[in-house]
């Protein structure tokens, strides 16, 4: 009876010359590691853009930056252990497939839990005394879903919008506000939240330009100015009433 031969693998490997097919497995490597880690490096540039663009405090990015070396704990503690039981690529796969399922769920997220968590989503605390004023506001801006809350919302604009896009063909104008407002002649206040995200500095600017006669002031605050900074509203409204003698 033969005695079977013993092959020592890593002698070959060591001994074997460097051919096109090390090396394709060689750039396969280095790839995967660039893409890696690329959730990770991506975030590192896009943050600043993030939080400058929607107006959140740099706090709220941390569970995002902790996302990815929480799963690599995970990883590293339980289907690695599974992987050297079933096979490395039915884990592979059944994570993969697992993780962008999560991803296209993510995007069709639009539902709040409940009231006092969209209030945190928007950065109220509901327990503060701010919050406490505030909280009217969200139930207005709310409407009870299955599973949840969702934001009112009306559809209109939003179809006109993809119309233009689709087309090109925008709708017709009843009435030109701006030269209507241009021929307003009573005291006007306009007050603008400097960070809000639907009444543009450059709209503002333009208020301006169409009427010199309006008074705009701008508090630190977001788009609904009288809920951000109701103090604010309140002593700019007074001092323009008492100012205008009304």
């Amino acid at each position: 009876m033969e005695t079977p031969g013993v092959v020592n693998v890593s002698d070959i490997v060591d001994n074997s010359k460097l051919g096109l097919f090390q090396a394709g497995i060689f750039v396969l490597c280095f790839v995967c590691l660039i893409m890696d880690g690329f959730d990770v490096q991506s975030i590192g540039y896009v943050a600043p853009e993030i939080i400058r663009e929607w107006h959140i405090p740099s706090s709220l990015l941390g569970p995002v930056f902790s996302a990815a070396p929480f799963g690599v704990l995970i990883g590293s503690l339980l289907f690695s252990i599974l992987a050297d039981k079933i096979g490395r690529r039915p884990v592979l796969i059944g994570l993969t497939l697992y993780f962008s399922v999560m991803t296209v769920l993510t995007a069709r997220a639009s539902t709040f839990p409940s009231i006092e968590e969209a209030m945190r989503f928007f950065h109220a605390d509901p327990n503060s005394p701010q919050g406490i004023l505030e909280r009217p506001r969200f139930e207005a801006y709310l409407k009870p879903v299955e599973g949840g809350f969702a934001i009112k919302r009306d559809t209109h604009f939003r179809d006109q919008f993809r119309k233009v896009l689709a087309t090109g063909e925008r709708p017709k104008q009843g009435v030109d506000l701006w030269a209507a407002l241009s021929k307003l002649a009573c005291p006007t206040l306009v007050i603008r939240g400097s960070r809000s995200d639907m009444f543009a500095a450059e709209t503002a600017a333009k208020v301006r330009a169409a009427n010199p006669g309006i008074k705009l002031l701008e508090l630190d605050t977001g788009h609904h100015v009288a809920g951000g900074d109701p103090a604010g509203f309140q002593r700019e409204t007074r001092a323009f009433i008492e100012t205008e003698g009304l």
